[in-house]
């Protein structure tokens, strides 16, 4: 059973993490430990679903199973500006995606900046995946998904494997990615300041640690060519500062001829789809996307 908590009490609250998070001035691999901590009450699996510790080719991996999992297969790489969070803090979603469609969801604990720069979180998405091939996995049964920055690794892994002629994910679903990393990103200039969490400042720091300037233009998923990419579904929130950034990749990815289904949710806030214990509209969107990651991978559910 889920409680259901208004989205301005919610609003308050995520406010409130965010600055405890970052009080004192605290650093981002401090602020990281404190936000494992603090998130953990509310960043659970739903009843029924397992949590495992794996590796892929290396990699820590935490391995969420329904009771009856099925061949499909989600491959989860989680947000947090490349420099929070980890496995832990986005139970909520990969529960219910392991669940609901039901599959498999392997959520690779990729390394952080600022210890580790880019392109390690690069690396090590690319390594999982391939490391699901290696097993005899196939791609058309794999779903490979990320929240913000995560999605800007689902991208890049997308576009590495076209690069070097790996099998292609059946499916890449995007929640509110982080998609320019240049000073030009939308998440820079906010159109207002109703977001509770990603500020300019927190965008600045993290990208500061991760990557030097003059890679960004590069690294950023939106100024590449995006022909010959998997069908996309693509998650936005109206009042996420990321937004701005969401409209441009759609656009791009009409123009490129990938195959788009965009889900805009208006007056939520960048990844609400976290807080799916307690917000309705969470749920939703996470139905949503389940739906399509369950059509994508071959239809209907095992």
């Amino acid at each position: 059973m889920s409680l259901d908590i208004s989205p301005p009490l919610l609003r308050v609250g995520m406010r409130a993490l965010a600055w405890s998070l970052f009080i004192g001035n605290a650093d981002l691999p401090r602020a990281r430990r404190r936000l494992n901590l603090l998130s953990s009450p509310i960043m659970r699996v739903p009843a029924g679903v397992g949590i495992e510790s794996a590796e892929l080719d290396g990699v820590p991996t935490e391995v969420i199973t329904s009771s009856d999992p099925g061949s499909r297969v989600v491959l989860y790489l989680h947000g947090g500006v490349f420099t929070l969070c980890g496995p832990r803090t986005h139970r909520a979603i990969t529960g219910h995606l392991a669940a609901a469609i039901p599959a498999t969801v392997y959520v690779p604990d990729y390394r952080l900046a600022p210890e580790h720069p880019y392109p390690a979180a690069v690396e090590d998405s690319l390594r999982a995946y391939r490391s699901l091939l290696a097993r005899g996995i196939s791609a058309a049964r794999i779903a490979v998904v990320g929240d913000s920055a995560g999605g800007c690794l689902a991208l890049e892994l997308a576009l590495q494997a076209r690069k070097e002629n790996l099998p292609a994910s059946a499916v890449l679903g995007l929640i509110c990615p982080m998609v320019d990393l240049t000073d030009t990103s939308s998440g820079l200039h906010p159109r207002n300041n109703r977001e509770p969490v990603l500020s300019p400042t927190l965008i600045t720091r993290s990208l500061d640690a991760y990557l030097p300037s003059h890679l960004r233009h590069t690294a950023s998923p939106l100024y590449r060519d995006l022909s010959g990419l998997p069908p996309i579904v693509l998650h936005s929130a109206g009042e996420d500062p990321l937004a701005g950034d969401a409209a441009r990749l759609s656009e791009n990815l009409h123009k490129a001829g990938v195959p788009l289904q965009h889900y805009d949710r208006t007056g939520m806030w960048h990844a609400f789809h976290l807080l799916s214990t307690v917000l309705a509209p969470a749920r939703e969107a996470l139905d949503a996307l389940t739906d399509a990651l369950t059509t994508a991978t071959n239809g209907r559910r095992e």
